[in-house]
């Protein structure tokens, strides 16, 4: 699982409700993709799809990625709630 991306949060919008994630390949530097997600309009698993359609993720992280996504939004929403 070492080459497994990692997802990161980059910045919050001043709204708070667009997102720059980052999916971040530990094996393979300088192969990272940026990407943006709107709390409103988005899904994790939609987001995924798109990059798989758009060859910049591998089907087979799939699963891990959209968790990862949705890891990030739980933690995103418990910080927001308690601010």
């Amino acid at each position: 699982f070492a080459d497994e991306p990692d997802v990161l949060l980059l910045s919050v919008g001043e709204n708070r409700t667009n997102l720059t994630l980052q999916l971040a390949y530990k094996s393979q530097s300088g192969n990272n993709v940026k990407f943006d997600y709107n709390l409103e309009t988005d899904t994790a698993e939609n987001v995924v799809r798109e990059m798989i359609e758009e060859n910049l993720l591998a089907y087979k992280f799939q699963t891990h990625v959209t968790n990862e996504i949705q890891r990030i939004l739980r933690d995103f929403s418990r910080l927001s709630i308690t601010e």
